[in-house]
């Protein structure tokens, strides 16, 4: 889905237009809009990205050897050991 948008995007920016087809305001808003979306897509890249290192590294060491969960205002928090070391998590990703 996100590859069809990003095509039919690019495609619809290499059509030429008629030099007065657009006004000012118009092309102005034309670019605000890709301007947004294009930060839209590289957060969710990047969100998904961090997912399935999150995915990776719970498969890599398996179950936790001890972990602690707390609620502080919005976020929600864990901490898990393996052995000596530990990982913190702020609302299911590395912190």
């Amino acid at each position: 889905m996100l590859r069809k948008l990003i095509s039919i995007f690019i495609i619809l920016m290499l059509l030429p237009l008629p030099a007065r087809a657009l006004d000012t305001k118009t092309c102005g808003k034309l670019g605000m809009v890709a301007i947004l979306g294009t930060a839209a897509i590289i957060v969710k890249v990047l969100i998904n990205r961090e997912h399935k290192a999150v995915i990776n590294l719970h498969e890599s060491l398996g179950p936790p050897d001890r972990f602690l969960e707390f609620q502080q205002g919005f976020d929600h928090w864990r901490i898990e050991w393996y052995g000596d070391s530990f990982y913190v998590f702020r609302n299911g990703f590395i912190y």
